[in-house]
């Protein structure tokens, strides 16, 4: 008699990685660090001894603009490069 497992099941396959989810995400964090940095801002804005706080804020928004920007032209990179593979075969 052998010593090898029976195996009575097949392997399941492991499911399919969407391209999609990484980009979904970072425009989702994107959207939350500029809606948490424009209330930090709005929020501390005219207030006394808070300007350097307002300053850091005003600079997290602008940076999580540019990842939102960014991040939308992955999205369309991508939609188009799976769009070109899909077509393929």
């Amino acid at each position: 008699m052998s010593d090898r497992p029976v195996q009575l099941l097949p392997n399941p396959k492991p499911p399919e990685k969407t391209p999609y989810r990484p980009v979904l995400i970072t425009i989702a964090c994107a959207v939350g660090t500029a809606a948490g940095s424009c209330a930090g801002f709005l929020a501390t804005d005219g207030s006394p001894g808070w300007a350097s706080i307002g300053i850091a804020f005003a600079l997290v928004f602008s940076l999580s603009c540019l990842a939102f920007l960014l991040s939308l032209v992955w999205l369309l990179f991508v939609a188009v490069s799976n769009g070109i593979r899909g077509r393929r075969g």
